[in-house]
């Protein structure tokens, strides 16, 4: 019976790993909205200075379009296609007199609009526009411009809100591994308790089939470290691609402002490795790192332990 001994413990070993790791992750990593908007910022600065030159100018026009008092509101515009056949219309007007050699009151303003009416970037943002969520919150928007433009908030900050203010809260991405994780941290947390009394219960049968102290403290020792490096690894791993080969998001910024998806492996690696690192808090770190120094210890304990029988 042995066997069924030995088999028991692994498995309840491995079931306290996984429930711990389970438990320590729920209890401290962020919730997706804050993950997100944390690496909207590190996207911002890990692109190269050309890719955040170009985003900043296309945010910024968008927000001194806010602050155009007179200006129609370019939802107005995509939604009236009357009022857009009008500026055409409008536009075309303008270039037949400016060459005849009219004076054309405010020619600059007239120039630049029919210029993004021409070249079919109004049509572009209307298309964007069309593809966003109902939680997009127009008056946060020009609230973070706002701040923006009178140098309250840095350019990670302005890009990092901009972007996440787009998407509104996570129920309102389409994405179903965000989805997934919401849920599945919304579910841990719900059934905290459940998790703590079935590690109690475990560690309970763990000591009973043990058998004795020593032997139990020993086992506690390794699981210790297989939790600590569990939840240490991606992390020092994630560190370590940054500092050998680097994260890059340069064409994630590009196919923001291109509008179409990137699908370059480095570049989607670097994104998902950003998020991962955004789930770890100091909280999170400690506890790994405290439970990596139980784990050594209790190997050191076993090995001198071994040396002396």
């Amino acid at each position: 019976m042995g066997w069924l001994r030995n088999s028991l413990i692994s498995v309840i070993k491995s079931l306290i790993v996984i429930i711990s790791v389970g438990l320590i992750f729920s209890s401290t990593a962020p919730s997706i909205d804050r993950v997100l908007q944390d690496s909207f910022v590190d996207i911002y600065q890990y692109s190269s200075e050309i890719s955040k030159a170009k985003m900043l100018e296309f945010l910024d026009k968008g927000c001194r379009s806010f602050a155009d008092d007179d200006a129609v509101a370019i939802g107005q515009i995509c939604n009236n296609q009357s009022m857009m056949e009008s500026f055409k219309a409008n536009c075309a007007e303008y270039r037949s007199l400016k060459e005849q050699g009219y004076t054309i009151k405010n020619e600059e303003e007239m120039e630049n609009s029919c210029v993004n009416i021409e070249s079919g970037e109004l049509e572009r943002q209307c298309a964007a526009l069309g593809q966003r969520n109902s939680a997009y919150d127009a008056g946060k928007l020009k609230e973070t411009c706002s701040s923006y433009l009178s140098g309250k908030i840095d350019d990670k900050e302005f890009f990092a809100s901009s972007i996440s203010q787009s998407f509104g809260s996570i129920e309102n991405v389409d994405n179903p591994f965000f989805k997934k994780y919401n849920r599945f941290v919304s579910f841990l947390r719900n059934n905290m308790l459940l998790l703590v009394m079935s590690i109690i219960a475990l560690f309970a049968s763990l000591f009973f089939l043990t058998g004795n102290t020593p032997l139990f403290l020993l086992i506690i020792g390794k699981m210790c470290l297989s939790i600590s490096i569990t939840i240490l690894l991606p992390y020092a791993l994630v560190l370590a691609y940054d500092s050998f080969i680097g994260i890059d998001t340069s064409p994630i910024l590009d196919s923001v402002l291109s509008g179409q998806p990137s699908f370059e492996p480095k570049s989607i690696l670097s994104l998902v490795m950003l998020m991962l690192l955004k789930t770890y808090n100091s909280t999170m770190l400690t506890l790994g790192v405290i439970l990596l120094i139980i784990g050594i210890i209790g190997k050191i304990y076993l090995i001198a332990r071994k040396k002396r029988n």
